[in-house]
């Protein structure tokens, strides 16, 4: 599925989340209800903690496929070879043959 796609997919549950109002009811309080009022009559839909989060984990998809493009591996590590290696200091001391002081 193209970016555009994806985006535009998850752009009916963004709405609600932002413009819905948000209400519950006492006698099943593990559900959240969104009513989002239009022109048309209004929608409800029920989103429980669950779907939150996996909304939330597709919207992360999507702004890491817009932020790499061509695979997060790929140009993190030509971001890394161009910005040259990193090393932690114990990981350079023990390159080094050097003890690594133990913290106390």
């Amino acid at each position: 599925m193209v970016i555009h796609d994806r985006i535009t997919n998850e752009n009916g549950v963004r709405q609600k989340l932002v413009h819905g109002i948000w209400s519950y009811d006492m006698a099943d309080a593990d559900f959240l209800i969104l009513d989002k009022p239009s022109a048309g009559g209004s929608t409800q839909q029920l989103l429980n903690s669950d779907r939150i989060v996996e909304f939330a984990h597709r919207v992360s998809r999507i702004s890491m496929n817009l932020l790499y493009p061509t695979g997060l591996a790929t140009e993190l590590v030509a971001e890394m070879r161009a910005d040259g290696p990193v090393f932690s200091r114990n990981g350079l001391r023990m390159m080094m043959g050097k003890d690594i002081p133990k913290l106390k």
